[in-house]
């Protein structure tokens, strides 16, 4: 039971109640003399999902993926204190910043930002541990929603035409089971309304793992590792580039390259994390 996520048996249930009547909710309410009274109420399809997440919450109480302490009832994800410790960063604010720099000089970017600041052994390895490992795709959403809101108060973001995230070559997502990079990438284009392009950007080789490779490994092991299917649909568009972690950037600038290349646009870059 514990290996089940909590999400997925309220929309079990959501389902079941639904399925026994959609406008009236049957509960237990107590015995008198041996026999069952159930007791009858009008409620909304909301008002009953309501009363199961307060349910499973009792079953499953949700954790800061932080800290793992229990979230109060208004937290989301990352108790109040965590979030508080969290390094954000200010790069929305900087055509030119840390990123921008780090990127600028390996493909053509127009401007480049950071969420937080990645270090080891921090709180924000251990949450983009949990999203990229251990299935906590949520979070991913979360974090890209709190992005998006910093982009929105940004001057050079107002022009995007839509959202890409970075591609896992099939293999890869097939095993993992999902791309971490898309939830980011649904959380910041919900935030701004942009539309979201996880199909006619893919990558075309699966590379070997980049944590254990040299500056110039890195760069050898992303040749021509993406490709556009339909190069029109960026051809003049400026494309927001998403990818969970940047550490060298090699293979961002891949990416961007590639973009820019193939599809004649305009590519910034958004990453819930940088590496210092």
């Amino acid at each position: 039971m514990s290996n089940i996520r909590s999400e997925e048996i309220m929309d079990k249930a959501h389902f079941g109640v639904h399925e026994l009547t959609s406008s009236r909710f049957a509960f237990f309410c107590g015995k008198m003399e041996d026999n069952i009274k159930f007791v009858y109420t009008n409620c909304s399809d909301m008002q009953i999902l309501s009363y199961w997440k307060s349910f499973i919450s009792l079953l499953f109480p949700p954790l800061c993926v932080s800290c793992e302490n229990v979230l109060l009832n208004q937290e989301a994800f990352i108790c109040t204190m965590c979030h508080y410790h969290l390094p954000i960063n200010d790069h929305h604010v900087f055509l030119m910043n840390e990123l921008t720099q780090r990127l600028i000089g390996k493909a053509p970017i127009y401007t480049a930002a950071a969420y937080l600041s990645f270090s080891k052994s921090s709180s924000v390895q251990s949450i983009v541990h949990k999203l990229k490992y251990r299935d906590d795709y949520r979070i991913g959403k979360y974090l890209g929603k709190c992005l998006g809101k910093q982009l929105l108060l940004s001057p050079y973001y107002g022009s995007l035409d839509v959202v890409v995230p970075l591609p896992l070559h099939a293999t890869k997502k097939r095993i993992r089971g999902y791309n971490q990079s898309e939830y980011i990438a649904r959380g910041i284009a919900e935030v701004m309304s942009l539309p979201v392009n996880q199909e006619d950007f893919i990558r075309t080789i699966n590379t070997e793992t980049q944590t254990k490779k040299s500056r110039m490994e890195r760069y050898d092991n992303l040749e021509d590792a993406f490709s556009c299917i339909t190069s029109s649909v960026f051809e003049n568009k400026h494309v927001l580039l998403v990818d969970d972690v940047c550490t060298t950037g090699a293979t961002i600038a891949s990416a961007a390259r590639t973009l820019v290349e193939q599809c004649n646009c305009k590519v910034s870059v958004a990453v819930l994390a940088m590496a210092r």
